[in-house]
């Protein structure tokens, strides 16, 4: 397992190499990622939710810089992205769970309106995205062709530098949204989810619907938590 420091240095010095592109290449559309805080490496299950992207509005920091807490606040709180919002609800029902917690349809119609209880959690896990935008929030056709040409071409550093940052989170499960998000990682690790969920290196890879959509049913939310946990089980990597 990764350590404190030699995670947060790999996860840097990943990002000291997009910047690097990111000073040249004024076309690449991505934002670098770390924890928000050390507290993610302190946790019993280190949590990973990684995004197509975060909702349609550029982004809240200068593009060679750090999404950090301040600029994922001004996305929850101020914009109240969708697609953000309902991410941290996501999370915080997981997190929860896996400390314990039983949850109701009741408490998340109270918790996705509290900001300070989801924004709480996210200050313990990791939140990324594979793009930083897609222009009006729509997938559209331009932007789907950006996003292969930058990730699907085999061979491309992005594909690399993205196995590179997972390895470097060290995640106990990782999240990842959208048909080709998950299309993505499916393709990058050359393993198939079934009922959601896969295996690789002792990490559970959890595949889901769109969180503007998907994660909006508290529904869908429960049962899905359920399943991780139940892959959890399944796969020997729960934690005493």
């Amino acid at each position: 397992m990764a350590e404190n420091k030699s995670g947060i240095e790999l996860v840097q010095s990943i990002n000291k190499e997009w910047l690097a592109d990111l000073e040249t290449d004024t076309d690449l559309q991505i934002l670098m990622y770390e924890p928000f805080t050390e507290d993610y490496w302190k946790e019993k299950y280190k949590i990973v939710l990684c995004n197509l992207e975060p909702g349609g509005d550029k982004p809240v920091v200068a593009k060679n810089e750090i999404l950090g807490f301040d600029g994922f606040k001004y996305w929850h709180n101020e914009k109240r992205h969708t697609t953000v919002r309902n991410s941290s609800k996501f999370l915080y029902c997981l997190y929860e769970t896996l400390k314990g917690k039983t949850f109701e349809k009741k408490d998340l119609e109270i918790a996705k309106n509290d900001n300070e209880l989801l924004l709480n959690c996210m200050e313990k896990v990791t939140y990324m995205n594979l793009l930083q935008d897609v222009g009006n929030g729509a997938f559209d056709k331009k932007a789907q062709e950006y996003f292969w040409q930058k990730f699907y071409n085999k061979g491309n550093k992005n594909r690399e530098r993205i196995v590179n940052l997972i390895n470097a989170l060290d995640p106990d499960i990782f999240v990842v949204t959208s048909d080709d998000g998950c299309d993505l990682i499916k393709e990058l690790f050359n393993k198939k989810f079934e009922n959601h969920l896969f295996v690789y290196n002792n990490r559970l890879f959890v595949g889901l619907g769109h969180p503007s959509r998907s994660f909006g049913m508290d529904d869908y939310v429960l049962d899905k938590v359920n399943v991780i946990m139940e892959g959890l089980k399944t796969y020997n990597l729960l934690k005493k």
